[in-house]
C-alpha cells in the first residue's frame, strides 16, 4: 500500500523505502530478499550510499568478500569521510588475506573517527588494528619458526 501512494518518477524516495525493506529484511536474518531490496535501492539512485554499505554488510555476512569490498568501495566514492566503509573494507580485505590493504582501510577509518571525536570508535577501531597486526606478526614468526627447524643439505 505504501509503495503505491509514491508517484513513480520520486526514484529516490523509492530507493530510500526499499533500502529500508532490505534492513528489516537483513535483521530477520533473510539475505536473499535484503540482498534484492538493496540492490533495487541501488538501481533506483546509484548516488544512495546507505544502500551501497547495506548491500556491502549483506554480501559480508554471505561470505562474498569481493562483493562486499566493491560495495564499500562505492560507499567511499560517495562519501569519502564514511569510517565505517572503511571499517568494513578493512575487514574483508583481512578475511581474503590482504594484509596491507585491510591496515591501510583501518587506519584510515581510525583517522577518520578520531577527526570526529568518535572516541569509542576510534578506540575500536584501534584495538581491532592492533589485533590485525598481532596476528601477521604470530604467523609470520610461526612460518620462520618452521623453516629454522628444516634440515640442510649438503
Amino acid at each position: 500500500m505504501a509503495l503505491t501512494l509514491i508517484p513513480q518518477d520520486s526514484s529516490d524516495l523509492l530507493a530510500e523505502v526499499y533500502n529500508d525493506l532490505g534492513l528489516a529484511y537483513f535483521k530477520l536474518a533473510d539475505l536473499e530478499t535484503a540482498m534484492s531490496d538493496f540492490k533495487l535501492a541501488v538501481r533506483l539512485n546509484n548516488k544512495n550510499d546507505r544502500a551501497y554499505f547495506n548491500l556491502g554488510c549483506t554480501c559480508v555476512r554471505n561470505g562474498n568478500n569481493f562483493a562486499a569490498i566493491n560495495n564499500f568501495t562505492q560507499v567511499i566514492q560517495l562519501n569519502p569521510k564514511s569510517a565505517n566503509a572503511y571499517v568494513n573494507r578493512g575487514v574483508a580485505y583481512h578475511r581474503l588475506g590482504y594484509e596491507s590493504a585491510a591496515i591501510a582501510n583501518l587506519r584510515k577509518a581510525a583517522s577518520l573517527f578520531d577527526n570526529s571525536d568518535e572516541r569509542l570508535a576510534y578506540q575500536q577501531t584501534f584495538n581491532l588494528l592492533k589485533a590485525i597486526q598481532q596476528q601477521i606478526i604470530s604467523q609470520t614468526t610461526s612460518r620462520v619458526e618452521t623453516r629454522g627447524t628444516s634440515r640442510l643439505y649438503f
